[in-house]
């Protein structure tokens, strides 16, 4: 049978739970408002964060843009320093990379790059410093280090250049049987007009019929 209470009983009841449970809710709602306070000031933080490291983005295409390589290098570096955490900070290594190889700098270039690879979080990010490190390899003549590189995990979407490169790679080494193999899967993952793949391979198979 269901307890029928006096309003004043209803009401003492209502007081011994408060008394009983009140202070765990209180405790629980002020928990509850901090870490939505915490989480609003961390998002302004980032926000505030993201538009300095924009800023300083800015000032070093304009730098790169007026030929300024060593405030440009200045503001690269700040942004690694302080701003790590931003897109920012990688997306400018990978432009001082660029300007650093074109100006025949390639220590820098390979400095930048590899700060990206240990740095980035999105492996689409982390694949382009891997082939711009690889490509840079190549050109220096450091076949071992670019295989090394061609080697490692990429996107599904990256295998068919992975496998030209190493295709590149194999010709310059003269094993051109693995070169074969390399630019035949290249062609069989690209998407795009292979035309220029299948003349690769065509050297390679000639390059063997000469051996």
């Amino acid at each position: 049978m269901a307890e029928n209470y006096t309003d004043d009983e209803q009401l003492e009841n209502i007081k011994i739970w408060l008394k009983e449970n009140g202070r765990p809710i209180m405790v629980g709602v002020f928990l509850s408002v901090c870490l939505l306070g915490g989480w609003k000031g961390i998002q302004l933080q980032k926000k505030e964060q993201s538009m300095e490291a924009s800023t300083l983005y800015m000032q070093l295409y304009d730098s790169l843009a007026d030929g300024d390589a060593e405030k440009a290098a200045k503001i690269t570096t700040a942004l690694q320093d302080s701003f790590q955490s931003t897109p920012y900070s990688k997306i400018a290594a990978l432009k001082m990379a660029h300007y650093s190889y074109k100006a025949g700098i390639s220590g820098d270039a390979e400095k930048n790059l590899n700060w990206v690879i240990q740095n980035a979080t999105s492996e689409i990010m982390v694949a382009v410093a891997q082939i711009r490190l690889t490509r840079l390899y190549l050109a220096q003549e450091q076949y071992p280090d670019a295989l090394l590189l061609l080697n490692k995990n990429y996107p599904e979407s990256f295998t068919s250049l992975v496998e030209e490169l190493k295709g590149d790679v194999y010709i310059k080494i003269k094993n051109i049987p693995q070169a074969k193999e390399a630019y035949g899967k290249s062609i069989s993952f690209s998407s795009d007009n292979n035309e220029y793949l299948i003349m690769k391979l065509n050297d390679a198979i000639s390059l063997e019929s000469t051996e």
